[in-house]
């Protein structure tokens, strides 16, 4: 009976052993996936009209999908005049949007990234899709205001 109990604490200890490696593990791929966004940022879509902030990807296994978050924010510029029909060129705050898309069909790193800091062409491709709809919403958003 003793040996049985045993048995079990042991099994539950490397189970949560296991599981906590896991995650930290699942962790350190997806900081290394949210690097790799970073770097190809500067290139692609951070040379649009919107700046970039990624924020932290989630890999969902469980899914077989993969969430990007990030903050997008664009600058207006505005013309005002004063009193006296002088013209003053001014910056409106930044508008943030948080945003986050949603990939299926990648969950795991050896699927999401080609090497260490490229990700595949089609993990690529679609977080490209992503980001263009959400620019174009955004901007029709921001046109109504």
């Amino acid at each position: 009976m003793k040996t049985c109990f045993l048995y079990t604490k042991l099994f539950v200890a490397l189970f949560f052993l296991v599981r906590a490696h896991g995650a930290a593990a699942a962790e350190a791929d997806a900081d290394r996936i949210m690097k790799a966004i970073d770097s190809i940022c500067g290139d692609t879509w951070c040379e649009g009209a919107f700046d970039f902030r990624f924020h932290q990807v989630v890999l969902k296994p469980q899914k077989n999908e993969v969430q990007v978050f990030f903050r997008m924010s664009q600058q207006y510029p505005v013309r005002l005049e004063w009193t006296k029909g002088q013209i003053f060129q001014a910056q409106i705050n930044q508008r943030f949007h948080d945003v986050s898309c949603l990939l299926p069909g990648y969950s795991t790193y050896d699927g999401i990234m080609q090497s260490e800091y490229v990700l595949r062409w089609e993990v690529y491709t679609a977080l490209t899709q992503c980001i263009n709809a959400l620019e174009d919403r955004l901007m029709q958003i921001n046109q109504a205001l």
